[in-house]
């Protein structure tokens, strides 16, 4: 689960990112799971991966959104 979820996304967003600072705009879609937020029962791994996802997300907006308008 961590190697796709997490590191599938880490990776991903690596790969993009180049890209996006060369044409100075680009978006980011990440597919999410509602256990990131609302946790069930014996899920724990799969919502873990999952929320770092949204975390990866979050920080990678502040960081990108800064160098767009720097």
């Amino acid at each position: 689960m961590i190697n796709v979820n997490q590191l599938g996304v880490f990776r991903g967003l690596r790969a993009v990112i180049p890209h996006m600072e060369k044409q100075q705009k680009g978006s980011i879609i990440n597919n999410l799971s509602i256990s990131s937020f609302a946790l069930i029962s014996k899920s724990s791994a799969y919502a873990a991966t999952k929320a770092s996802v949204v975390a990866m997300s979050k920080a990678a907006a502040i960081e990108l959104g800064k160098k767009e308008s720097a």
